[in-house]
C-alpha cells in the first residue's frame, strides 16, 4: 500500500483492498494513527505537501493552499504534481518559457529540471 492509498483511504473512509487486508486490531490502530496525522498536517500553519516518487500527490494541506494562493476545490481534484505546475503556468503563478504548455510542465519535472532547482533539490 501506497502513502497515497493510506491518505486517501483516511480522506475517503475506504476500506482496504483485500489485497491488503490486515487484522481488526491493527487497522483500527493504523486508521487512528494516520487520522491523527491527518488532523496534525491539516492544522499546521506552515505549508506542507508529501508526493510519491512518481510525482503523484500523498496529501497537502489548507496552509499550502492559503500561502501559495491556490483554490482548495479546484486542488482537491488533482492527483500528480503535473497537474498543479499546469495549473500555475495557466494562471501566471509560474513563467512559461516553451513553447506549449506541456513542454513548459514537462521542463518543471524530473531531475535536473526546474524543479529540482525550483524547490532547491539536488
Amino acid at each position: 500500500m501506497t502513502m497515497t492509498d493510506a491518505f486517501h483511504r483516511v480522506r475517503l473512509g475506504a476500506s482496504p483492498p483485500a489485497q491488503h487486508a490486515i487484522s481488526p486490531h491493527a487497522a483500527g490502530e493504523t486508521g487512528a494513527a494516520l487520522a491523527l496525522l491527518r488532523t496534525i498536517v491539516d492544522n499546521a500553519t506552515d505549508g506542507m505537501a508529501l508526493f510519491e516518487a512518481n510525482g503523484d500527490i500523498a496529501l497537502w494541506n489548507n496552509a499550502m493552499c492559503e500561502i501559495n494562493g491556490f483554490p482548495r476545490d479546484v486542488f482537491a481534484e488533482f492527483r500528480n504534481i503535473g497537474q498543479v505546475f499546469r495549473w500555475q503556468l495557466e494562471n501566471g503563478q509560474l513563467e512559461r518559457s516553451e513553447a506549449t504548455l506541456e513542454l513548459d510542465v514537462t521542463a518543471y519535472l524530473g531531475p535536473g529540471t526546474r524543479l529540482s532547482i525550483y524547490y532547491g533539490s539536488t
